[in-house]
């Protein structure tokens, strides 16, 4: 339960990728489970114990035999573990695997908002409409052999885009493309991607991929990034990736190389200085091309990337150095503001640093440091510990400079980069049985700098507590409650400085779960956000009704939501069942109703079709969205249809 904006694209894609292609329990290395986020550290260190000692697992639910495991936590491991004999696929005989793999298929998706959005208005002397369909269009292919390969390939088009077919403008089609060709454990070769892919090692100061929850409800597991290695992307998200090639190579049992390269066309804005030097003055990464205007940032200069990463494992420790390199065709030269006066301006960037982990009994610590080319540096160390069968702690310290530059880093962080910040984590996870959970964090943290609203060096801290009951297997009552202090400017403040106010803001959330029948189950949830500054407080409410159903070949999901909050920051998050392979999580905010229904039917044992209409209805408002995006009336209805195809 994330209660704030989030990369979701890439939290849920990397599920999606664990899920589809599950690991071998009997080759799974601690960093597999932890990535997770599922187990704690004597859950893992009980279950590799149990493997080293007695050989292969033959079933997954050998599991209930060993310490802290119940029936429960093997079932949601059974999704994302498979039981292999823990051999090699050669490269003979990978193309006939290939084309007789059970997990090939085929998705193709349709979405669009059934309302015109202004966007697609007539041309006026000020105004150039979207050039495209108002359908969105998403295609994609996948076959993986879990341990062995993976083949993707990804075609969206955007609502609003036109289908373009013009090779000197990079134009195939639609607009966005992407694919990838994965092997893994040929002899000495671990992991060989060709295409796209993401790329994930220590801790996430230089580079950042996978499962990078944040801060949530899950307070320990998850302020430790396990080594994700090289991954293949296939989200429809335009940018955050790699594209080239990379390696895994195993030396030896203890050493082994990681290395990539990526080059490839990247959005932005040219413009030209008065020395007549062209420059990149905005980074596009919304992906859209839909107006004459975006058409004109489609593709206009380059990114190169390379880097090489030196590993040691064993069996109680990990140590890494990382070595990056990233070129950019043109010089980016941000605007000038008081806040960003240290961010990266120039064309080459280098990061260099080191990550050491290490695991003593039911002690894991783990650290990094990194520097980039403006001689920067970011340092982060932390520990989970295991101090009794039933309480988890995770601590976790952080200083990142204001100057220090990474691109692709996704530490734990209260910006969406590594930088301009110091503080100490604390969360810590009690479950004293098999019903009760409680969790929590606070995190105290500074801006040396100034930030983004915030033109004053500022410190804050947040909090988390929460406490879940489950009543029985299908029935699950949790309460949380959350705030945080920041310091922000004060709207319409003049004269040579801004005036500056501490602003809190909180959030109450009740969820309820349960089961109705062997057909439907249901989901209760209230939510009140308050934000609280000097000029007044605003409130938000939500409360909403969810009514699943599943019975022979149909799944049917429902939600009546009502909300009404009285501004954006007082905004409400609650995540929507939506079609595979996609996700919903939309802000509420105004005075309204929220609705949808999403039907799932299986046609036969290898087609499936979804149908998904979603609604927001407005008290308070003739208008809905804004910009481009907006809807004349107060009502807004949008359409997905899916059919997946397994071959």
């Amino acid at each position: 339960q994330q209660d704030g904006d989030f990369n979701y694209d890439e939290l849920y894609e990397n599920y999606l990728q664990a899920l589809a292609a599950p690991s071998d329990l009997n080759q799974a290395t601690a960093d597999d489970f932890r990535r997770l986020h599922i187990l704690s550290e004597n859950q893992i260190s009980v279950l590799l114990e149990h493997r080293q000692k007695t050989g292969s697992i033959l079933s997954i639910y050998e599991l209930q035999g060993l310490k802290y495991f119940d029936l429960d936590l093997i079932r949601i491991l059974n999704n994302l573990f498979h039981v292999g004999d823990g051999g090699n696929w050669k490269w003979k005989g990978i193309l006939r695997r290939l084309l007789n793999e059970k997990n090939n298929y085929l998705l193709t998706r349709l979405e669009s908002t059934l309302e015109q959005q202004s966007g697609y208005r007539e041309a006026g002397a000020y105004f150039t409409p979207y050039r495209g369909s108002p359908i969105r269009s998403v295609n994609r292919f996948r076959s993986t052999h879990s341990g062995d390969f993976s083949v993707g390939l990804l075609t969206e088009r955007d609502a609003g885009e036109k289908f373009r077919w013009n090779p000197a403008s990079k134009c195939y089609g639609p607009d966005f493309i992407s694919g990838f060709i994965q092997v893994k454990e040929k002899g000495k070769i671990s992991n060989l991607i060709v295409g796209d892919y993401l790329a994930g090692f220590g801790q996430g100061l230089i580079l950042s991929s996978g499962f990078s929850t944040g801060k949530g409800s899950e307070t320990v597991t998850s302020i430790r990034k396990a080594t994700q290695g090289f991954t293949p992307y296939s989200s429809t998200a335009e940018s955050g990736f790699f594209r080239g090639a990379a390696i895994s190579w195993k030396a030896n049992s203890l050493l082994n190389f990681h290395a990539f390269a990526s080059s490839f066309s990247r959005d932005g804005e040219l413009s030209i200085n008065q020395d007549s030097i062209e420059f990149v003055g905005s980074l596009y990464s919304s992906g859209y091309h839909r107006t004459t205007g975006e058409l004109s940032r489609r593709k206009t200069w380059r990114e190169q990337n390379a880097g090489l990463i030196i590993q040691l494992n064993s069996k109680k420790y990990e140590f890494g150095i990382i070595s990056t390199l990233q070129d950019f065709s043109i010089p980016v030269l941000p605007r000038n503001t008081i806040y960003n006066s240290f961010d990266f301006r120039g064309h080459i960037n280098r990061n260099f640093g080191f990550y050491f982990n290490r695991s003593i009994r039911n002690f894991s610590f783990f650290s990094e440091y990194a520097r980039s080319a403006n001689h920067a540096a970011a340092w982060l160390a932390g520990c989970l510990a295991a101090l009794t069968p039933h309480f988890d702690v995770g601590v976790l310290f952080r200083k990142y400079d204001p100057a220090y530059t990474a691109f692709y880093g996704g530490a734990l962080a209260e910006h969406t980069q590594p930088e301009n910040e110091q503080g100490i984590y604390v969360g810590w996870k009690y479950k004293p049985d098999k019903k009760n959970v409680f969790t929590g964090y606070v995190d105290y943290f500074e801006f040396p700098w100034l930030g983004f609203r915030s033109y004053q060096p500022s410190a804050g801290h947040d909090l988390l507590l929460r406490y879940s009951r489950s009543l029985t297997r299908k029935n699950v009552i949790w309460i949380q409650y959350r705030f945080e202090e920041k310091i922000k400017n004060i709207p319409g403040s003049t004269g040579e400085f801004y005036l500056t106010q501490p602003v809190h803001r909180a959030s109450w959330v009740l969820n309820f779960d349960y089961r109705i029948s062997d057909v439907f189950s249901a989901r209760n949830r209230i939510q009140i956000n308050t934000y609280n500054r000097s000029a007044g407080s605003d409130i938000g409410y939500l409360a909403q009704q969810d009514i699943y159903a599943q019975f022979r070949n149909w799944k049917f999901s429902v939600r009546y939501a009502l909300f009404d909050a009285a501004s954006f920051d007082v905004r409400l998050y609650a995540y929507e069942r939506d079609v595979w392979m996609s996700y919903s999580f939309p802000a509420y905010y105004g005075k309204g109703v929220r609705t949808y229904i999403q039907l799932q039917y299986r046609l036969n044992s290898r087609m499936d079709i979804w149908f998904r209409w979603a609604n927001t209805t407005y008290a308070d408002r003739n208008w809905v969205g804004y910009g481009f995006e907006s809807i004349k009336g107060n009502s807004r209805n949008d359409l997905k249809i899916q059919l997946r195809v397994k071959l």
